[in-house]
């Protein structure tokens, strides 16, 4: 599904389609003094914003089926850490061991008080994201060493179906695959998006800063009584979509 940002940015986007065939039915009335600002230019970033909008197009549904896949992968791991967790401390006697696996486990189950802060504190859009999958990346370490510790218990045995060790160990592969697989289907779509903002958004050079100075150069130039006039000099390209 694509974000908020892809959604802004389209619809900025069409608009300003709209503006430079406004700006072409103007014919020669239209001669800014910067070649930056000339019709030939803003007609070349306009093929190279829509380009980048098909790439992010393109990249959005191998991304989401990826991490789709992913947070199957991770759905039953919390149910499955706290059946296996409840029979270790049957098995175990000595309560240190019991910490150790109980630590491990509250980090697998985003139980933990700095685990809690993170997912109810206001951060933006990216870092939300960023931590998201440095607590994937987290609790597949922390299962690494969960199963390493029913392991070296050595009575760790038979617990029942779906938390053998051997299960444990068929899920983190499943959620170390789904996590590669995210890694791998974001990198284009973030150098996608990366190459929108540049085109949109890049200080001087960018549709949003040149936008600013065409509708600079007509209210100077254009009289108001042109029938494009209103619709130029009230077009607006934010920053940010």
């Amino acid at each position: 599904m694509a974000s908020t940002s892809e959604v802004g940015s389209a619809k900025q986007l069409a608009e300003f389609e709209d503006f430079v065939n406004q700006l072409t039915a103007l014919g020669a009335v239209y001669n800014p003094p910067k070649p930056e600002l000339a019709l030939t230019n803003l007609k070349e970033q306009l093929t190279s914003a829509k380009n980048a909008m098909r790439e992010i197009s393109s990249a959005i549904p191998p991304y989401s089926a990826a991490v789709d896949k992913q947070t199957l992968a991770f759905k039953t791991l919390n149910d499955k850490i706290t059946r296996s967790l409840n029979y270790y401390k049957v098995c175990i006697v000595n309560p240190e061991e019991v910490d150790t696996a109980k630590s491990l486990a509250d980090k697998i189950r985003g139980v933990s008080k700095k685990a809690k802060v993170a997912i109810e504190g206001t951060v933006s859009e990216t870092k939300k994201v960023s931590q998201s999958q440095m607590s994937y990346d987290s609790r597949i370490e922390n299962l690494k060493q969960y199963i390493d510790v029913l392991t070296a218990s050595g009575v760790y045995t038979s617990p029942g179906s779906g938390i053998e060790i051997s299960d444990l160990a068929v899920l983190l592969k499943e959620m170390e695959e789904s996590n590669r697989m995210v890694t791998e289907t974001k990198t284009p779509l973030d150098l996608a998006r990366n190459k929108r903002d540049v085109v949109l958004y890049t200080p001087k050079v960018g549709i949003a800063d040149l936008v600013t100075n065409v509708k600079r150069y007509l209210k100077a130039t254009l009289p108001k009584d042109n029938p494009h006039y209103n619709a130029l000099a009230g077009f607006s390209f934010k920053k940010r979509a």
